[in-house]
């Protein structure tokens, strides 16, 4: 049972690291979980633990929340955005989301979203702190692709906000905040479709994952935050690069 828990300690650090960091919270929980052989290793958990990092969303972004909730076409701007993602995932079976969930798709799709990062600090940044409509649909669509593991949702928006002319850090803050009601969304789908879960593990190790997930997602909200300001995407894209050839070199071996 210790061991049980010490994993979901390790993946809830991991996902909530990683669901903010651009690097894919999906595709290295899959990677972690082929090359250690995990004890947890299903879907159901990795969603699960994204209650953590909710919340840390929440807590790190709760005055901003407390205007935008005032504020009906930021609000418009946001459902813009939600709606073409959930619209996939609720007509995607699960099947096709499973089917993807491989080592050679995330590592594939690590290395060409590292690309799009290593091109973004030259696209022209204006001074807009939000979208337009037209540009919170188009950061809603490239959202869509974050169903394909190893795309990291964090990461294509940004680079979508990037591309449609906004800043580092309003494109990130937007990214953030629009990722409120999707991962809510799929914490409510998973658990109304609990019965599913081929690996259930008792209470205490859903517990400590959530947690820790919260932790680290809030250390990661201000560690992105940050870097991207200084540095823009060029160290998360050298670090995806670095991750695609240690873990071929490392399945390659296996």
């Amino acid at each position: 049972m210790l061991h049980v828990v010490f994993e979901a300690i390790v993946l809830g650090i991991v996902q909530g690291l990683t669901e903010f960091i651009p690097v894919s919270s999906s595709g290295h929980l899959l990677l972690l979980g082929e090359l250690l052989t995990t004890s947890i290793s299903s879907f159901y958990f990795d969603v699960v633990v994204n209650i953590g990092t909710l919340s840390a969303l929440i807590v790190y972004f709760r005055k901003r929340l407390v205007e935008i909730a005032r504020n009906w076409s930021i609000i418009g701007l946001l459902s813009l955005t939600t709606v073409p993602a959930v619209i996939i995932g609720v007509i995607l079976p699960d099947a096709v989301l499973d089917s993807i969930r491989s080592p050679q798709v995330v590592l594939v799709n690590m290395f060409v979203v590292s690309l799009l990062m290593l091109a973004a600090d030259r696209w022209k940044t204006t001074d807009q702190r939000l979208p337009s409509n037209l540009q919170a649909l188009a950061i809603g669509v490239a959202q869509v692709l974050a169903f394909i593991p190893g795309t990291s949702r964090s990461g294509i928006t940004i680079l979508a906000g990037r591309a449609t002319g906004l800043s580092y850090t309003n494109a990130a803050e937007y990214s953030f905040i629009a990722s409120i009601p999707i991962i809510g969304g799929a914490v409510i789908k998973t658990l109304l479709d609990g019965s599913g879960d081929t690996a259930a593990q008792p209470w205490v190790v859903y517990a400590v994952g959530i947690i820790s997930a919260g932790v680290a997602g809030w250390i990661a909200i201000a560690f992105v935050l940050k870097l991207l300001q200084q540095s823009g995407f060029k160290y998360f894209a050298y670090y995806r690069i670095i991750f695609v050839i240690m873990v071929s070199l490392l399945l390659l071996i296996d």
